[in-house]
């Protein structure tokens, strides 16, 4: 970064005070007043198509959006430096070593990382110094500055799928019968990432069963989907209809494809 040993050694050690009395120029160029959010939830995992592990990657604390630990959620970053559990110790720790922040080497603990998209959040370690790193990289006047050596894992979501699911689950709720959507995952392949150093993408298949009581199911995978988009628009137009205009309508209304007519028979059509 260009920085002098004595620069990085006043900010490290003044970094407390600053917080304590919330000097604002600081917690505007950090984004301490944004709050620390909370990350998709497990369900979500279901319809993830991609998944990669970077073992050295970079993360920018100023980027990083939320976490997953419970009591952290909804606080600000200012909060959470003033009253985080073991802060004062991890800030102890920066005043006594503040290179370990600007080093290239691998961080020990080692600090966990997830990317949804582009949202990132921390996982399992690194709490208290992706805060610290977020303050002192400002204070330092490189806000931008990276974390790096640290591990990420980074979720790409098959969104088609996912908008299917949330759509029949919206017209579940009024369907001519009980219905019930499962969303299914299986690996399909891993391999090493391209053009990224050790660093591991697992693909897979992902698919919804939509099945009803009466032993009528059906499974989505991504080659129907533009069929059951069709289905989609049938229900629709059934739904809210009173009971013999729905069975009036359903015989004016002729699905062009088995999938189409499977859907409309699930949902009690």
């Amino acid at each position: 970064m260009g920085l002098s040993e004595d620069k990085v050694r006043i900010e490290a050690r003044s970094l407390p005070k600053r917080i304590q009395e919330g000097d604002e120029a600081l917690i505007e160029r950090a984004g301490l007043s944004e709050r620390m959010e909370r990350p998709p939830e497990e369900f979500m995992k279901q319809f993830v198509s991609r998944e990669i592990i970077f073992p050295r990657a970079s993360v920018i604390p100023r980027t990083v959006q939320g976490t997953y630990h419970p009591e952290y959620q909804g606080l600000t970053w200012l909060e959470f430096l003033r009253r985080g559990k073991r802060m004062d110790l991890n800030l102890r720790l920066l005043a006594e070593n503040p290179w370990y922040y600007l080093s290239v080497e691998p961080k020990v603990p080692t600090m966990y990382y997830v990317a949804w998209g582009e949202r990132i959040f921390i996982g399992d370690d690194g709490n208290h110094r992706t805060a610290i790193a977020r303050a002192f990289f400002a204070a330092l006047g490189t806000p931008e500055a990276p974390l790096t050596q640290v591990h990420l894992v980074r979720y790409e979501l098959a969104q088609p799928m996912l908008d299917v699911f949330g759509k029949l689950r919206d017209l579940s709720r009024c369907a001519g019968r009980p219905v019930m959507l499962t969303p299914m995952r299986e690996m399909r392949e891993r391999t090493d990432a391209v053009g990224e150093r050790d660093a591991v993408a697992n693909f897979y298949a992902v698919r919804v069963l939509v099945e009803n009581g009466c032993g009528e199911r059906l499974v989505i995978d991504e080659d129907s989907l533009p069929l059951i988009r069709r289905g989609i628009g049938l229900l629709s137009e059934l739904t809210g209809l009173p009971r013999w205009k729905r069975l009036l309508r359903r015989i004016r209304m002729r699905a062009e494809s088995e999938v189409e007519r499977r859907l409309l028979r699930v949902f009690g059509y």
